[in-house]
């Protein structure tokens, strides 16, 4: 529903500064800056659907067996930076099934560090996943160290 929400308000602002610039039938800076604004939301926009499509796919791949086809989707979303907290997930969950506790770390690292330095400061859930995050690090860590004894 929040995925809908944020799509139908880019729209709306994007058809708002489109209007605003053939208004005016002139190009000005603020009319250049606005438009330059629309591009950027447009291009990051492609890059967002693209992660989402990827986790959706990842997670139709999870359930049909195809583990290791997923996780190079959701790899992929991870290295993008991926501002949900799926992908982080789903690895965790799978690395720490297959005994890969090395890559749970890894990822969980990677997301706290997402949501500490990417994720909007402003974002409603920011805290509570990184909270759970840092949890589940400390878990893994915890297994790791039994593990090397």
């Amino acid at each position: 529903m929040k995925y809908i929400l944020f799509i139908l308000v880019g729209l709306i602002l994007v058809s708002f500064f489109r209007k605003r610039h053939t208004l005016h039938g002139q190009s000005t800076q603020e009319d250049e800056n606005n438009e330059a604004w629309v591009q950027q939301y447009e291009k990051e926009k492609q890059i967002e659907d693209k992660q989402w499509e990827r986790n959706m796919r990842g997670g139709a791949l999870e359930e049909k067996g195809s583990i290791d086809e997923a996780i190079e989707l959701y790899e992929q979303n991870v290295s993008e930076n991926f501002v949900g907290n799926h992908p982080y997930d789903r690895l965790a969950i799978i690395y720490r099934k297959r005994k890969q506790i090395d890559e749970e770390i890894r990822v969980l690292k990677k997301a706290i560090w997402v949501f500490e330095n990417v994720v909007h400061q402003a974002r409603g859930d920011r805290l509570q996943k990184l909270d759970k995050f840092k949890k589940r690090l400390q878990k893994a860590q915890k297994i790791n160290r039994g593990l090397s004894s």
